[in-house]
């Protein structure tokens, strides 16, 4: 380039025109000419693609958990864990809300017992949180 006084309006146009198309010596980037250049390079866009895809249908489950857990929790309140009654073991509590669901929900129930049956104390209280969680449903379409 020659000093920036003793440029032409011609020179500036050529110095754009070789900006935005490229020199002849400047090869231009076309789609293909991209995929020649990443594939040259070793890139597979297509487990790319997949890779991302998966990716993002994770995140989008990890979201809709995370909705759920919070829509539970909003329902069961803070105060649902430690509903135990006063004299009553955690289990005979269970048991008894199992029994409390059998008329309205009878499938449900079995499900309930079944899992009651084989769970370890541990596992009690997210059964029983289970339990409130279906009684606050009911109430809450009984409300409607």
């Amino acid at each position: 380039m020659s000093n920036q006084k003793d440029r032409t309006p011609n020179d500036i146009l050529n110095d754009l025109y070789s900006f935005a198309y490229g020199d002849e010596e400047t090869e231009i980037i076309t789609p293909e000419n991209a995929l020649k250049h990443v594939s040259a390079a070793g890139i597979d866009l297509e487990k790319l693609q997949r890779f991302v895809e998966e990716q993002a249908c994770i995140e989008t489950k990890k979201i809709k958990l995370q909705k759920a857990k919070l829509k539970r929790q909003q329902l069961l309140g803070s105060t649902a864990s430690s509903m135990l009654q006063a004299g009553k073991d955690i289990r005979s509590q269970v048991q008894a809300m199992i029994e409390g669901i059998k008329h309205a929900h009878p499938q449900q129930a079995a499900v309930y017992f079944n899992r009651f049956q084989e769970c370890d104390e541990d596992d009690l209280q997210t059964l029983m949180d289970d339990l409130q969680l279906l009684q606050k449903m009911d109430e809450n379409n009984d409300a409607e």
